[in-house]
């Protein structure tokens, strides 16, 4: 943390009780990391942290689909058009989550950036190292398992990775099956497969009543069947456990092409962070509308499709 962000808390975290009309990236790439003070004495080690206001990008997430749920159904039952009946409420939900998860990502990719730069790996990326404060911007927290690369790029010389499985590249498995012999992965190529996880995560969470249904942990094929659908090759595709199938919003191309990018089983074909930036910078650097309004625009877009 020392590397990323001075220690002390110079300047509160802004805190906002209305929606902003308007959500934009960090000005400084440094705020998507917590301010930190620590602390010991005789028995224990303290880390102070700014508060996430919104909690762990898991919890936000089911929280806004779940309000863009009811505010749908809201805007449905007190609407005088008739033709309204039937209305694709799950469909609209997904369309403006998915909207405000690419905003969440490329504020994700903003950190990674800034940390890369810095030589710091953070090795376990996860859904549950990202929090989101009171603008609904992101927090990168969780480096009890990151390091320093060494010259080469490289992390866990002669000793295990710790992550989270379903976010751990394939070198990282390797790695952690003989240690002793390996001579370490690259860090931040292992940041950007785990990077790849979320951005699938993000766009096919999908909250059921109480628990949210993980797309990555419920179907051990998702990487294969992302695949299948990038290369248009269905011979052996299993389409009842295929998030990408049942999900009433087709991916745009540019999107699975991002995916690949940052799945590659060979860590040198995975797109950098700062390459990355360039086109999350570009496409998902604003989130125009409150989510008042942002619900009646998809409300009217959806209708006049029908």
């Amino acid at each position: 943390m020392q590397i990323l962000r001075e220690e002390g808390f110079r300047r509160a975290r802004p805190y906002q009780a209305t929606e902003p009309q308007i959500r934009t990236l960090r000005q400084h790439r440094y705020e998507y990391f917590p301010q930190w003070r620590f602390f010991e004495d005789a028995h224990n080690e303290y880390l102070l942290t700014d508060f996430a206001h919104n909690g762990s990008l898991m919890l936000y997430a089911k929280r806004q689909i779940d309000s863009y749920c009811m505010e749908i159904v809201h805007l449905v039952s007190t609407h005088t058009n008739a033709t309204l009946v039937g209305f694709p409420v799950v469909t609209a939900a997904t369309k403006l989550w998915r909207e405000e998860a690419l905003f969440i990502f490329a504020g994700i990719v903003e950190a990674v950036v800034y940390m890369h730069s810095k030589g710091v790996c953070h090795l376990d990326l996860d859904v549950h190292n990202v929090v989101i404060d009171s603008l609904g911007c992101p927090m990168i927290v969780g480096f009890g398992r990151g390091e320093v690369a060494d010259e080469d790029g490289l992390v866990g010389r002669s000793r295990p990775i710790l992550c989270k499985r379903p976010y751990a590249a394939p070198e990282v498995y390797a790695h952690n099956r003989n240690v002793k012999p390996s001579s370490g992965v690259d860090g931040r190529a292992a940041d950007m497969y785990s990077l790849g996880v979320i951005l699938y995560w993000l766009l096919f969470m999908c909250p059921s009543e109480g628990a949210i249904i993980d797309p990555v942990r419920s179907d051990p094929r998702w990487l294969l069947n992302l695949i299948h659908h990038a290369s248009g090759n269905f011979d052996s595709h299993e389409d009842l456990n295929c998030a990408i199938c049942q999900s009433s919003i087709p991916l745009d191309a540019e999107i699975i092409q991002l995916l690949l990018a940052l799945l590659s089983k060979n860590p040198a074909d995975r797109v950098s962070a700062a390459d990355l930036s360039t086109i999350t910078r570009t496409l998902y650097n604003q989130l125009h509308g409150d989510t008042s309004t942002r619900n009646q625009a998809v409300l009217e877009e959806l209708h006049n499709c029908a």
